[in-house]
């Protein structure tokens, strides 16, 4: 029996080693004294390129587009800052860089601070930097950004364009092609008479067909939002449209088309509007699968009913399944600010939810965590790039590196369940490690109720109630092993058990 764990352990101790040399990263980044946030993140043969924006930190603060390589372990590798000849704001958007080869699209819009009063879109070169960009012509008063672009075969660019006219008082999307240089070729917009088409996503439908995702809201000052699909041939002309008979959705943050012709798209759906209560309106996570013919095959909302939470992306992984990512926006107020924490969560095919995350940042309350886009690397490990920011001088924008495992977590060892990094200094310990007979665990600054083992195959072996901030676990009933402890849901630790 000793000989046993003797081979238990070294065979243990070897695997951690093994997975050491793996690190998996959560970084938060300031490049060269410029406050950041990464926008979209790519996998180029196990490269990861970040596209931001970077800002300085000083008047007038101007925004820049910024694009960041990364090694496999988080380690920056190059930065550079693009556009940077002029102090005029160039914000991009999340998730609207298109890559086509080592050339990628990059979109947005600036000059009028959080107004964006141009729209602008730039051609880069991951081996040669930016080719080219085009600025359109500002109007005084009016609003235009770009959303999202698409990289056609010919090296043409579909691009999707918000415009709000002052004169009009009314939100319109635009859809244009641009060739390889960026001169626009056609151009085919979408709202008028009180009536707002507000853009989300584009995706290729065909090799003449796009599909927009929009979503349309009268002036009344009602709660009628509703999300509306527009198929549009290769020169703006409309092929059909749905909307959703459901008030309250929004449009579409991403599109994934299905094999048997049908979309999966992530938006949100409204629960409750700004009231002078509350002045931000309440809203879930909204997924929706449809048919070839769009007919709903089923919804799922998601993240905790007690918070906001807003979906960014979501993408296909390798085993079939899909990720949706963004954030929860807890109601709770610290010195009058709300808490948001970085959101994924995984489902299949019909819509099952298969495992769902948040995790907070350790820095304390006063700050948000947004996840705005994920990639799958080729062991099926995760990427999340966002936004890191505590509302203090000490703390500016950040942007926010994440490397999870397949299962969601940031430790590899991490069994499937649902695991929270706490925004508060409270840690865990458990003791001994190795352990054969009974598990001593503290809890700093908070009691320990609930205690909970899990196998390394996700199976939860126990379930105690307990009270204290010091707890013993007997575990002389455990088979040998590995296990991952759960303390109020929250707090983790992985033990051997021998």
């Amino acid at each position: 029996m000793k000989l046993r764990k003797i081979i238990f352990l070294l065979l243990f101790f070897t695997f951690v080693n093994e997975i050491k040399t793996q690190e998996i990263f959560n970084n938060r980044y300031i490049l060269d004294q410029t406050a950041v946030l990464f926008l979209d993140v790519l996998n180029i043969n196990d490269t990861i390129v970040t596209v931001g924006l970077g800002a300085t930190f000083y008047s007038p603060f101007p925004g820049k587009m910024m694009v960041t390589k990364f090694d496999r372990s988080g380690n920056k590798l190059t930065d550079e800052v693009i556009l940077q000849d002029s102090f005029i704001n160039y914000s991009n958007r999340p998730n609207n860089v298109s890559i086509s080869g080592r050339k990628m699209t990059v979109v947005g819009g600036g000059g009028g601070g959080l107004a964006n009063r141009f729209g602008w879109y730039a051609s880069y070169d991951l081996d040669t930097g930016l080719e080219w960009f085009r600025v359109l012509d500002p109007i005084e008063n009016n609003q235009q950004v770009f959303f999202n672009s698409i990289i056609l075969p010919n090296d043409h660019l579909v691009l999707l364009r918000l415009d709000v006219p002052a004169a009009q008082n009314i939100v319109i999307t635009t859809v244009s092609e641009v060739d390889a240089q960026g001169e626009t070729l056609w151009e085919s917009s979408f709202g008028s008479g009180g009536v707002n088409h507000r853009p989300g996503r584009i995706i290729v439908l065909s090799d003449s067909t796009y599909l927009i995702g929009l979503e349309k809201y009268s002036n009344t000052g009602s709660v009628n939002i509703r999300t509306l699909l527009i198929e549009v041939d290769n020169e703006g002309n409309v092929l059909s449209s749905w909307e959703d008979p459901s008030v309250g959705t929004y449009a579409p943050r991403q599109m994934i088309s299905t094999e048997d012709d049908g979309l999966i798209y992530a938006s949100r759906y409204l629960t409750a509007a700004a009231s002078s209560t509350n002045p931000f309106p309440d809203f879930q996570g909204y997924i929706v699968r449809q048919d070839a013919d769009n007919n709903i095959l089923w919804t799922l909302k998601t993240g905790d009913s007690t918070f906001r939470t807003d979906l960014f992306n979501m993408i296909k992984t390798m085993d079939g399944h899909y990720i949706a990512i963004g954030s929860n926006f807890d109601d709770t107020l610290d010195n009058g600010f709300g808490i948001r924490t970085g959101y994924l969560v995984k489902f299949d095919e019909e819509g099952t939810i298969i495992w769902e995350k948040q995790y907070y940042g350790a820095f304390g309350g006063q700050h948000k965590n947004e996840f705005y886009d994920i990639v799958e690397m080729a062991d099926s490990s995760l990427v999340l790039c966002g936004e890191s920011t505590k509302f203090s001088e000490d703390f500016p924008q950040r942007g926010w590196l994440v490397g999870l495992d397949k299962n969601g977590n940031l430790d590899s060892m991490t069994v499937d369940v649902r695991m929270v990094e706490t925004r508060s200094e409270v840690s865990l310990t458990a003791y001994p490690n190795p352990v054969d007979d009974f598990l001593t665990l503290e809890l700093t600054n908070e009691n320990i109720e609930r205690v909970e083992l899990y196998a390394v195959t996700g199976q939860l072996v126990r379930s105690e109630i307990v009270r204290g901030t010091r707890v013993e676990l007997s575990v002389v009933d455990l088979p040998v092993g590995v296990y991952s402890v759960l303390v109020n849901g929250r707090y983790g630790k992985r033990v051997v058990v021998y």
